[in-house]
């Protein structure tokens, strides 16, 4: 006995989703608030009286009246019940067709492989040949195994750090190596609630302008933040720039007269302690220039990332760096911090975010410096509600996201 609702109430798909296997923050309730420029509905199937599936449903309003459903990483239910698949996306279609939608845009976190980035290969599982079969029974059209990750609305390849007892001891010894150097470089690290949206919020506007790329503002950081409450996190890494100068200053010093002291016999700590010096002078250098910039402020933030708990998941959403201080790595403890906080609050796996297919990005460079797992995902299927528009609408799409890439 399958029945379908979409007047699902936000506190039953929270804790249908928070429960599934497949939980992830996109399907949350909340997510639909962040989402304020798309309409929403939550929608779920009862079998025998009990929730099987549930799918929070984001609504484009498009010219002459139509629509576009989008169900970002969903619907959440157990895809390996073909009649329960079957069910929901035929009612799917038929609530589409009453909000005039064109096609209904789905990226459930199906699994098509999973690896560490040094074993990557292009094997696909059972289950997602299986669920592949059953959604294109229902008429689903699958978007392809795209490695752009450009090319598809959620990254189809996305760099996890799963839970495991001895995490921090099985980083990489570089890793473990720039974690020791932020702290002899006094970065401090605090991790708060929205008292820190606005500091985060200018230094993710430095990362804009550094990349020329366009990512969020306070009053988003802001609306996250309100959203999902103690679940949300900010860290930031701060520095103090007068004990930078001081310290830096008392280095040099002291070098300096370790360099006059030594024997001329001693050539290779000579030239050792040379680099040294060099290296001190332009640190000097570079935080006298910094100081005298802001004008007498001490404290400033160099670095920092928010994210997002949902249930046994966390999402690492947003982060900024302070490009001056580049060379103090305070995203190696940022993000060693943050993941810590996860797994000792109950989380099974942190989503660094997505990466290209290929691999070879500098996104997937840095993202392994963590012994994250590579998640590959099954990709975007369309479900056609208006069989004699999608095509075109279709092609539009793609030509808006394409124009929209290249500006």
């Amino acid at each position: 006995m399958l029945e379908f609702t979409d007047q699902l109430s936000r506190e039953e798909n929270d804790e249908f989703v928070k429960a599934h296997p497949l939980c992830n923050l996109l399907q949350s309730s909340s997510w639909a608030d962040i989402k304020s420029n798309w309409d929403h509905c939550y929608t779920g199937v009862k079998k025998d009286g009990c929730l099987a599936a549930t799918a929070m449903v984001l609504i484009k309003r498009l010219p002459l009246g139509f629509t576009l459903f989008y169900i970002p990483r969903g619907p959440i239910m157990d895809y390996k019940d073909q009649a329960l698949t079957a069910f929901m996306l035929k009612e799917l279609k038929k609530l589409g067709k009453k909000h005039h939608c064109l096609y209904i845009k789905i990226d459930p976190y199906i699994l098509k492989n999973q690896y560490r980035i040094e074993e990557a290969n292009e094997s696909i599982n059972d289950e997602c040949k299986q669920v592949m079969n059953s959604l294109r029974a229902c008429g689903a059209i699958h978007q392809g195994f795209t490695k752009d990750i450009m090319s598809t609305i959620q990254p189809r390849y996305q760099a996890n750090v799963y839970a495991a007892d001895n995490f921090e001891e099985n980083l990489p010894r570089h890793t473990k190596r720039l974690m020791k150097d932020a702290l002899k470089r006094h970065v401090q690290l605090i991790m708060g609630g929205s008292e820190l949206v606005k500091e985060f919020a200018q230094v993710v506007a430095k990362t804009e302008n550094r990349k020329k790329i366009a990512l969020r503002n306070e009053e988003y950081f802001q609306k996250l933040m309100n959203a999902y409450g103690d679940d949300a996190k900010i860290l930031l890494a701060k520095v103090n720039v007068k004990q930078l100068v001081d310290t830096t200053q008392t280095s040099l010093e002291t070098m300096t007269q370790e360099y006059n002291d030594l024997p001329e016999n001693q050539v290779k700590k000579r030239r050792r302690l040379e680099e040294q010096l060099s290296s001190l002078r332009k640190d000097l250098s570079e935080y006298t220039e910094i100081a005298a910039a802001v004008e007498g402020q001490s404290e400033m933030v160099i670095a920092g990332c928010l994210s997002v708990k949902y249930g046994p998941t966390m999402e690492m959403l947003y982060a900024g760096m302070d490009e001056r201080f580049k060379k103090f790595m305070p995203q190696y403890s940022i993000y060693v911090k943050q993941m810590n906080w996860a797994f000792e609050n109950g989380c099974h796996w942190c989503n660094m975010g997505g990466v290209e297919g290929t691999l070879d990005d500098g996104l997937t460079k840095f993202k392994a410096n963590f012994n994250p797992t590579i998640d590959e995902t099954i990709g975007e299927f369309d479900l056609p509600v208006n069989k004699s528009l999608y095509k075109a609408s279709e092609m539009a799409y793609k030509l808006r996201k394409k124009m929209k890439v290249k500006a």
